[in-house]
């Protein structure tokens, strides 16, 4: 797939989910390593794989993060629940 600079992928994110991510918060994202991108041949620009967008999305929360491990199913038991006129009335 196509390699982006920041401003085109940012662009792509923020008209895509319709968010309102700043340059700023994506750069640092990037510059942290939280979003994978790698440099160009002249080392100026980060490049970001067009694969990688959903990721980044997910990273900086414009989409909520996938599960990591699937819900558990609630097991019943049989066991019936206690009614209110059972007790005592001490």
């Amino acid at each position: 797939m196509a390699k982006l600079k920041i401003s085109d992928t940012l662009r792509r994110l923020n008209i895509e989910y319709d968010a309102e991510l700043s340059y700023q918060r994506f750069y640092l994202a990037v510059a942290a390593g939280l979003v994978p991108a790698e440099r160009d041949p002249s080392g100026r620009f980060w490049l970001i794989d067009e694969a990688d967008q959903p990721r980044a999305a997910r990273v900086l929360g414009i989409i909520p993060a996938k599960p990591k491990t699937k819900p558990v199913a609630k097991v019943k038991t049989g066991k019936r629940p206690r009614s209110n006129s059972s007790r005592s009335a001490a």
